[in-house]
């Protein structure tokens, strides 16, 4: 569930803990925070951390994210990053075998 603000994260938080516990299974429940600065992103976090709700979603930070601010993303405590800088600015190299 893509998110992008503290409020919208707990509300999917809650939901995805109310499937797990209604089914009875654990199954893999994914937040992604986007577009969001590191302090945001911490706090967030630390308001599902402290409800309880940690347990039960694995959350992914994306967007604005290049190898400046890495390392301050990847110290937020996120399970996952998407670094779209990776492929935004990439040139494509034209590779061909003829074959005669």
């Amino acid at each position: 569930m893509e998110v992008r603000s503290e409020s919208a994260a707990l509300a999917a938080a809650n939901v995805f803990r109310r499937l797990q516990k209604e089914s009875g299974e654990q199954y893999p429940c994914l937040i992604l925070l986007d577009n969001l600065a590191p302090t945001e992103i911490h706090g967030i976090l630390g308001a599902l951390r402290s409800d309880g709700l940690l347990h039960y979603v694995l959350v992914e930070a994306s967007g604005g994210i290049s190898e400046e601010n890495l390392e301050r993303y990847a110290e937020t405590g996120v399970d996952a990053i998407s670094m779209g800088a990776l492929t935004h600015s990439v040139r494509s190299l034209d590779l061909r075998q003829r074959i005669s």
